[in-house]
């Protein structure tokens, strides 16, 4: 009896000590299994898109009618993206985050080499985001409501740099506003990025007569034309004492319109 006790104990030991090793290899494969399933279902960072949309070969405007429905879409394809349109692109996809959205509204979509990427809008038809693809997805066959991660740019410099992108994309809108106007729809348009209003400082407002009467007349004199640029008449105005210049500099600042100006 003692003797089928102790075999008993050494088969169970036996049999223990062949099981730990596939465990822990079993354990070692579903652990990495989860963290590869978990890795393929973040998205590559935004630097990534950037670099991708940077460098790829073909970039062109896929404008649409702007419906929802799958199957009702139709397509117009209007060549290459403008060279303003897709440095303004890039930029704003350095300097974007993601966001989960539960509703989407394309307004364009664009053909990074052999992928389909969405620019998309608000009601009020300003810039939300972009949905990036990478080999060979197509965002147009995507559905307006479901979780999408969008690459969302939220530096002070995303209204200007959405408004960039929206306006000189504009050429290929035609086909969404006219299928909304026969629904008898109006098609918002994007607002230009908010100016900043400049206050001048106290004590500079009666000066402000004389300076506009210098510009007047020296626009009107006989060696003013069209070409000359309005930096010339900008000599003519007296300089601000040194004063007036730390007073102002706090209330003077800087028009986000003029960033599109570059774009």
């Amino acid at each position: 009896m003692g003797c089928i006790f102790l075999f008993y104990n050494v088969t169970i030991a036996i049999a223990m000590t062949n099981i730990h090793p596939f465990t822990t290899a079993a354990a070692c494969i579903l652990t990495a299994g989860a963290a590869l399933f978990t890795s393929s279902c973040q998205p590559a960072s935004p630097e990534s898109y950037a670099r991708q949309f940077a460098t790829a070969q073909h970039v062109s405007v896929h404008g649409y009618n702007g419906r929802e429905t799958l199957t009702s879409r139709v397509y117009a394809d209007w060549g290459s993206m403008p060279a303003n349109a897709r440095r303004a692109m890039e930029e704003y996809i350095k300097g974007a985050e993601w966001k989960t959205m539960d509703y989407i509204r394309p307004q364009y979509f664009i053909q990074v080499d052999r992928s389909f990427w969405a620019i998309c809008i608000d009601n009020d038809g300003n810039m939300t985001g972009i949905i990036p693809f990478r080999n060979g997805k197509d965002a147009r066959k995507m559905s307006v409501n479901n979780h999408f991660k969008m690459l969302v740019n939220t530096t002070d410099r995303a209204p200007a740099l959405g408004y960039a992108i929206l306006k000189n994309l504009a050429y290929a809108d035609g086909l969404r506003v006219s299928t909304r106007k026969a629904d008898g729809l109006e098609t918002p348009v994007p607002a230009p990025p908010a100016m900043k209003v400049v206050v001048p400082p106290k004590g500079a407002a009666p000066s402000a007569v004389p300076a506009a009467k210098s510009a007047a007349t020296s626009v009107s004199e006989p060696g003013a034309t069209e070409e000359t640029p309005a930096d010339d008449t900008a000599g003519t105005e007296e300089e601000p004492s040194a004063d007036s210049a730390a007073e102002s500099e706090d209330t003077t600042t800087t028009d986000d319109a003029a960033v599109t100006d570059d774009f």
